[in-house]
């Protein structure tokens, strides 16, 4: 199979065999300095196969990171929403008689779907919960208020820090994809270059191409 068509490990896996080739054996080694892929440049080739693999390799860890961050806030996302569901409920039922408090927090409308609409709504109605008593004296008949509160709001700050925590993780998976097509980018050029010098060196010989891991049409 061409280079080109090769999934990207089998690239980098193709790319390191070759270059260990060259500097390992003498004398395919001289053939290839001859065609100006010197020991030099092929410790040039060596360093951007190595650095096209520790990037892909990191890809995994952040994408990996990147699916833990989301997971997590997936989590929190359904526990506010199951408990905001509960409590909303009590408050309609509980200000029914108090229409202004129920427009204050927000009563009218279905739960939010997306996260940054779920945290706002669930935000303000807590916030504005905990800074009605009178609203809380009404609900408080159908549970402990304080304890409730509490909760509910420290579950919020935990949504607000998941949501920035899964952007981070984004950022960085991004920045990392970025980074290893850049490297890729380097390596298939160098690789390029190689297999044409390759095929001028040892035009005569297909079985040398092969052990580089060069296309040989049969």
């Amino acid at each position: 199979m061409y280079y080109s068509r090769k999934s990207i490990p089998k690239r980098l896996i193709t790319a390191r065999e070759a270059i260990e080739i060259v500097k390992e054996e003498p004398g395919i080694g001289k053939r290839m300095s001859v065609v100006g892929f010197t020991p030099v440049e092929m410790t040039s080739g060596l360093v951007y196969q190595q650095d096209a693999e520790r990037l892909y390799s990191t890809q995994d860890i952040e994408y990996g990171n990147q699916v833990a961050a989301t997971q997590t806030l997936r989590n929190i996302a359904d526990a506010i929403r199951s408990r905001l569901i509960v409590d909303r409920r009590i408050a309609k039922t509980a200000l029914k008689a108090l229409p202004g408090l129920a427009r204050q927090l927000r009563l009218a409308g279905p739960i939010a779907k997306l996260n940054e609409g779920l945290y706002n709504q669930a935000s303000h109605f807590y916030t504005e919960l905990q800074s009605s008593e009178e609203a809380q004296e009404r609900m408080a008949e159908y549970g402990t208020m304080t304890e409730m509160l509490s909760i509910r709001l420290s579950l919020v700050a935990d949504m607000g820090e998941a949501m920035k925590a899964q952007q981070i993780r984004i950022g960085q998976a991004q920045l990392t994809t970025a980074k290893r097509q850049a490297a890729m980018r380097k390596l298939d050029i160098w690789m390029s270059r190689f297999i044409k010098a390759a095929r001028l060196a040892f035009y005569d010989e297909p079985k040398e191409l092969k052990k580089l891991g060069i296309y040989v049409k049969e």
